[in-house]
């Protein structure tokens, strides 16, 4: 029976990351919180944007004490575009520039097609995907004159997997893909390198209203609820049958980016790796398609053969 883990206490040390200028974007809570807190970690110069001013404030407070450089929080709603920008070359010049830019801010609140209207479309790809592009657009001119840089747009596992009631979310992030290579593409003689990271379900506080189990019921089949439940990740059945048995967690999550042994990710070190698409899933991915191969049900309501 797979058991479930918790964090190491050690993470791996990445000495070219330290007094790196790096900006996070929706950094107050979740998996951006756990990203600024491992880039601090690192010996960066921190920067995080978000709307959510009480965590904010709390997580710089929590970091702080001891920090080779103190995380620097900024109010910032990345839907108005005029206060992205100014927000980020404000942000740049406080830096002495920029030399990694984390577009992670996301939102993944659960709807039916019924529910969608032209304005809540709208809404969910300023939330979900607009914001990306134009946090990019705001830093190049800083990479350019650095000679370069690195940009991490965070895409998701879920239209991997096609989970239901996210049809706005899933099609942003499935944009994302397609973003991040078009910008590779453009950049790429800059040496600005843009990648995707695709976590997979990360259980993070935000998470824990939509894993209960009614709503693991609603989505996927009662046999496919193996194994012992893990810390941090869901649904229960990516736990117990994906080829790595631990969990996500954000804290790991933002360890296994922020790694340059792989050649896609932040480091200098990673500097031959561009519009690359990692993912962070334990293998929760290809575990779904060896289902759908062999004839188990890859969709919620689907009859097991």
């Amino acid at each position: 029976m797979l058991q479930s883990t918790s964090a190491a206490p050690l993470a791996a040390i990445y000495p070219d990351l330290q007094d790196r200028r790096v900006i996070v974007t929706g950094g107050a809570t979740g998996i951006g919180a756990g990203l600024v807190e491992g880039f601090v970690a690192q010996g960066a110069r921190v920067a995080f944007v978000d709307i959510q001013d009480e965590e904010g404030a709390d997580l710089v407070q929590r970091l702080s004490p001891g920090a080779r450089h103190a995380p620097v929080y900024h109010r910032l709603d990345l839907t108005d575009v005029d206060a992205l920008t100014g927000a980020i070359q404000s942000i740049v010049a406080d830096l002495g520039g920029i030399d990694v830019l984390v577009n992670n801010a996301a939102n993944d609140d659960r709807h039916t097609v019924e529910e969608v209207t032209p304005a809540f479309w709208e809404e969910r790809m300023n939330v979900n995907l607009r914001h990306q592009f134009f946090a990019s657009q705001a830093v190049v001119p800083a990479m350019r004159e650095a000679g370069g840089g690195v940009i991490v747009n965070f895409g998701s596992i879920s239209w991997h997997l096609a989970l239901p009631e996210l049809v706005l979310y899933q099609t942003a992030k499935a944009a994302i893909s397609g973003l991040t290579r078009s910008l590779a593409r453009d950049l790429g003689r800059d040496n600005i390198r843009v990648n995707t990271v695709v976590p997979g379900n990360v259980k993070t506080p935000r998470q824990e209203k939509w894993y209960t189990p009614k709503a693991k019921r609603k989505s996927w089949p009662p046999s496919a609820f193996r194994g012992a439940s893990c810390r941090r990740t869901s649904p229960r059945w990516c736990c117990s049958s994906a080829p790595m048995g631990h969990a996500c967690a954000p804290d790991t999550t933002g360890s296994s980016m922020r790694g340059g042994a792989d050649g896609r990710t932040t480091s200098p070190r990673a500097r031959h790796g561009t519009g690359r698409r990692p993912g962070l899933d334990r293998g929760c991915a290809v575990v779904r398609r060896h289902q759908a191969a062999d004839g188990v049900p890859s969709r919620p309501g689907q009859r097991w053969a």
